[in-house]
């Protein structure tokens, strides 16, 4: 997360910064957790991606990345 520049597309500064933080957050979150296997983990991590670069594409709200990230958990 921390070295995809693609991540926030061309979102910069202080939104640009907690949209990053927050993805990072939210994989470290998923990457603890025991009770997930290393698939579920994974394609865990390609939602975060996602839900972030739509948040970045929308303004970089960190909600609406939560949202999209919920939506596509479900």
């Amino acid at each position: 997360m921390t070295e995809d520049e693609a991540l926030v597309g061309d979102l910069e500064g202080d939104r640009a910064t907690q949209l990053r933080q927050w993805a990072i957050s939210t994989a470290e979150l998923y990457a603890q957790r025991d009770d997930l296997d290393d698939v579920t983990v994974a394609n865990t991590m390609r939602a975060i991606r996602t839900a972030t670069r739509v948040a970045a594409a929308n303004g970089g709200d960190t909600n609406a990345a939560q949202a999209h990230l919920n939506q596509l958990l479900a």
